[in-house]
């Protein structure tokens, strides 16, 4: 591939990577022009390429003050230091340029909006302009590097300025205020923090999730918290997380805690293993999948959270089609804005619902235990296999789908003769 074709092919992977809108092609007579515009920004920019004898050359044309043309400018360079190529340069003495820099943040929050421009003006008392979409913009010159701070109405936050000991000190203040960790050994690369923050969603919703899907003994069980901005913190504070990367005692003490701080704000829905198993048995007639009783688990602890705390969105861990959940909720649930997403535990509200499910969960796990007189194990390890035998052996194959889920494959290991 030519490296003209080469620069546009990548120009257009990191312009939908970024939010930006590619446009067409045009061929000219000396070069090929590409229009790319910014949803949040009025006019476009334009990216001449130039491609001859002298090799590629790639021209960003917009407003001096244009952050679509700052954005782009940065991607080019980085296309163009990929590629082997020399960066262009529009200043005398055909000077490079320092890398432009620039980070995206998603702000949705007042609280937070606020805290950022407070530090930000008391530090170094920018020149603020008015712009369109924008809630504001700051200009600064720190060290002679000129660096643009623009806060969208949409809550898109955009850093922008040359490489440097000023822009990563702006850089660190933002940071600092979004509780999020800095990248210090690439400051500046363009990115969001939406999709691994808190700050993507929109406070207050609830955050429901699932234990005992992957165990053979015990229940399934679902639960749901309700979390606003003020009980999100005070959960982190207190050190909740996934609850698959805490240990079962850790997960009990959190589970505590977390009932006292969401008190009438959080649900716990469980099935036990004899009604989970006549429920999966009849839904496999109906040719329904284990998804349908996950989503109704989610779907009853989301109906109970609603009853007394209003919610206008909920966030679960992907394991379906999301019409799973939806079809399932009854009148108080019909409007919610549901969001699945892959590692969903990363939202605070999803892992308290982690550790609630998990907690419950050992719970009942350790009641069916004491009840057989038989220490039932986690998981389906080979050990499961041997402790369900001595189950069946002592209290018989019949009472099995007590404290098991029949449909694992582990049933079939369990009852066959052993050799």
């Amino acid at each position: 591939m030519d490296p003209d074709e080469t620069y546009l092919e990548t120009l257009k992977q990191k312009c939908d990577a970024n939010g930006l809108k590619y446009g067409k092609t045009k061929q000219e007579t000396y070069y090929k022009r590409i229009e790319i515009h910014d949803p949040d920004e009025a006019k476009p920019i334009y990216v001449l390429v130039y491609s001859g004898k002298k090799g590629l050359k790639p021209v960003i044309q917009g407003a001096k003050s244009s952050q679509v043309k700052v954005r782009v400018e940065a991607i080019s360079n980085e296309i163009m230091e990929s590629l082997g190529l020399p960066v262009n340069s529009s200043e005398p003495g055909n000077k490079q340029k320092r890398k432009q820099r620039l980070h995206t943040f998603t702000v949705l929050h007042r609280e937070k909006r606020d805290l950022i421009r407070y530090f930000i003006k008391g530090k170094y008392d920018p020149d603020e302009k008015e712009e369109q979409y924008c809630e504001y913009r700051f200009d600064l010159k720190l060290n002679n590097d000129p660096i643009i701070i623009k806060q969208y109405n949409s809550g898109k936050l955009v850093l922008s300025g040359p490489s440097g000991k000023p822009y990563k000190e702006i850089y660190h203040l933002i940071c600092e205020q979004l509780d999020e960790a800095p990248s210090d050994d690439n400051p500046g690369d363009d990115h969001s923090r939406a999709d691994d923050s808190l700050l993507s969603i929109s406070f207050p919703y609830i955050g429901t999730d699932e234990s005992g899907k992957g165990d053979y003994f015990g229940p399934l069980v679902c639960a749901g918290v309700w979390v606003d901005e003020m009980l999100a913190q005070r959960l982190k504070a207190i050190g909740v997380r996934d609850s698959k990367k805490l240990s079962d005692e850790k997960s009990k003490a959190l589970a505590v805690e977390i009932k006292a701080y969401c008190r009438g704000k959080y649900a716990i829905v469980e099935i036990p293993p004899d009604k989970y198993n006549t429920l999966l048995s009849q839904m496999k007639t109906e040719g329904k999948s284990l998804n349908v009783l996950l989503a109704w688990g989610h779907a009853r602890a989301l109906e109970n959270i609603l009853a007394t705390n209003p919610c206008a969105t909920a966030v679960a861990d992907q394991f379906g089609d999301e019409r799973f959940i939806i079809s399932k909720l009854q009148e108080k649930g019909k409007d919610l804005n549901l969001i699945q997403e892959h590692h969903a535990e990363r939202n605070i509200g999803v892992a308290a619902a982690s550790i609630l499910a998990r907690n419950r969960f050992l719970n009942k796990l350790k009641k069916l235990s004491d009840q057989y007189g038989i220490n039932l194990p986690k998981g389906t390890s080979k050990s499961v296999i041997e402790v369900a035998r001595q189950f069946v052996e002592k209290v018989g194959e019949e009472k099995l789908g007590d404290v098991a889920k029949l449909h694992f494959k582990t049933t079939e290991s369990v009852l066959k003769p052993r050799k």
